[in-house]
């Protein structure tokens, strides 16, 4: 006979045992899992943040914001939202003047700014550099340009509190998003390329022939070189006539663009050179084909008249491009006093602009 309570007591202290073990091994892997899980989420926050996140405006990047607007302008009819444009002018300066750490700091400051303006079916971010976009669920011209006054208001309303008032002033291009459909980097696109007509006044809205045009000026800059190279630009002289004498005084050179039989009109392409640089090298061709034009009619004994080329202020930026046209002329034998430079009024807009004209004369 084994009193009962003796072997209950050693059962019980086993499986007491046991059920601590047991659990201890239940809970060991559970904590180990709870943590890596927790390690897990903190990781793809990080990673989430590094990616949909702006480290130098705040707010979501342009990757994030492509995703946002894919998914606000799918579950909305079309003519619902207008994409913007807004790039900031003049931001070297601000770089320039008071260091790149100030320029951050501004650039968090405006995306702060519109954000506070910004419905919750709206969003916004920074693009390249100065660059912001916003699509606003806004389908009216006047109610879209209403939104960026205030919104642009609030941006410099620190000058409030300022003895010098520094004004922060955008160009604005706007694309009302007719098609939803369409790559969300087609929809940017014709907000910038809306942005890039803004010429001082408000918002400018996308026109199927900004497209158009851009794809024409695209299409001649890839034919210059090989024009150039071709003598497709064409040397035309405008008579200058003396009104005492009534005859021929001297001509300006004029350029016409003939291409496979089209003539291509100088308002066409001259100021498209005159943004991209090309100008300067057309100016040389144009230079060259006066002197040509000279120095054959001295061979042949023929009259000859003062001729006006025009100079673009493009050649201004470089320090030794009269010395270049100087010695074209004196390849070609043509005498001093032949021929004339013709400035655009515009070069003497600018106080720096006269002085590098004056330097460079000298």
């Amino acid at each position: 006979l084994v009193p009962a309570d003796l072997i209950v007591s050693e059962v019980n202290v086993h499986i007491s045992r046991m059920f601590r073990i047991v659990v201890g091994m239940i809970l060991v892997p559970f904590l180990f899992f709870m943590a890596f899980l927790r390690t897990y989420w903190n990781h793809r926050r990080q990673l989430e943040r590094f990616a949909f996140m702006d480290p130098i405006a705040g707010g979501i990047n342009h990757e994030a914001f492509g995703l946002r607007c894919r998914e606000l302008l799918s579950a909305q009819p079309k003519g619902t939202y207008t994409m913007v444009s807004m790039q900031l002018r003049n931001f070297n300066l601000i770089n320039e003047a008071a260091g790149s750490a100030e320029g951050n700091a501004t650039l968090r400051y405006i995306m702060e700014t519109l954000r506070r303006h910004l419905r919750e079916d709206e969003a916004a971010c920074r693009g390249e550099g100065e660059h912001f976009l916003l699509l606003l669920r806004e389908n009216q011209p006047l109610d879209v340009q209403r939104r960026l006054d205030e919104m642009l208001t609030d941006i410099n309303s620190f000058n409030q509190t300022r003895d010098t008032v520094y004004l922060l002033t955008f160009q604005q291009g706007a694309y009302l998003v007719e098609d939803p459909d369409l790559e969300i980097a087609v929809i940017e696109d014709r907000a910038k390329v809306a942005d890039r007509e803004h010429s001082g006044g408000g918002c400018v809205f996308y026109d199927a022939a900004f497209t158009k045009r851009l794809q024409r000026e695209h299409d001649l800059n890839a034919m210059f070189r090989g024009a150039l190279e071709q003598g497709e630009f064409q040397l035309y002289l405008q008579p200058k006539v003396g009104l005492e004498e009534n005859r021929i005084a001297g001509a300006e050179a004029l350029v016409r663009w003939e291409h496979d039989g089209e003539m291509i009109y100088p308002s066409d392409f001259i100021p498209l050179f005159e943004r991209n640089g090309n100008i300067r090298a057309l100016d040389f061709y144009m230079f060259r084909r006066v002197c040509e034009y000279l120095a054959q009619r001295l061979q042949e004994n023929r009259q000859v008249f003062p001729i006006s080329v025009n100079l673009s202020r493009q050649h201004f930026r470089t320090s030794n491009f009269l010395s270049r046209l100087d010695a074209i002329a004196e390849g070609y034998r043509v005498p001093r006093g032949l021929i004339e430079f013709e400035l655009t009024e515009s070069i003497f807009f600018d106080d720096q602009q006269i002085k590098a004209v004056k330097e460079s004369i000298r």
